[in-house]
């Protein structure tokens, strides 16, 4: 009888419909005078809320790429996004930022699971991330898969139902808009503030429904 390793005359893992998310970290010299710059800016556009939203994480209106503080980083989304769709291999022939937001999140204030309806790509630059470094959650995306979730030896990529990503001031994460993810409970004193974009290509915005905001 072989031996378990001598059984087969070749083994192949073929990792199908793989879901991916991409990760985009700025040079400290590009990312911190940048920081500096809209922190302020963003605090300022949310000062009205802190009253009336206590312990609920704090928005912005959803255009922040029109406005000139915000054409640096708006410039790093652009080309991150564009080599994401060469990436995938993409056939479009051009793209639109459709919308555009920042969040504030004090301590002890969390974001449920959602998705981005009606746009392809989203994702989200941090701008400051207080120690502890909460992650950004994502969840997975096929229902056959909770079926039947039996105990593992160890919690891997292929056994796992969430995906933890570490976020670091600087850091810009891209991902599939369909992908639910969520901000677990932020733990560390202070407060993290992230933006948030969402791509479409373009031929789509013509047919498709615009995105519906619920902007608090």
């Amino acid at each position: 009888m072989a031996q378990q390793g001598q059984a087969f005359a070749n083994t192949q893992l073929l990792q199908l419909f793989p879901t991916c998310v991409w990760l985009h970290d700025l040079k400290p010299e590009d990312y911190e005078p940048l920081n500096r710059r809209i922190a302020p800016v963003i605090r300022d556009l949310v000062s009205d809320k802190k009253p009336s939203l206590a312990g609920l994480t704090w928005q912005t209106h959803h255009d922040l790429h029109h406005e000139e503080a915000f054409a640096e980083l708006t410039t790093y989304a652009r080309t991150a996004a564009r080599g994401v769709l060469e990436h995938l291999q993409v056939d479009y022939s051009d793209f639109q930022i459709t919308g555009c937001w920042a969040n504030v999140n004090p301590q002890q204030t969390q974001h449920r699971a959602h998705t981005h309806p009606n746009n392809f790509l989203s994702g989200v630059y941090y701008v400051e991330v207080p120690d502890g470094r909460d992650g950004l959650v994502f969840h997975e995306p096929r229902a056959q898969a909770l079926v039947i979730s039996p105990k593992v030896k160890k919690l891997s990529a292929l056994t796992g139902s969430e995906a933890n990503i570490e976020v670091r001031e600087g850091r810009l994460v891209l991902f599939p808009s369909w992908l639910q993810h969520s901000v677990a409970t932020t733990r560390a004193e202070g407060e993290r503030i992230s933006v948030s974009f969402n791509f479409m290509l373009s031929d789509y915005t013509e047919e498709f429904s615009a995105p519906r905001w619920s902007n608090r």
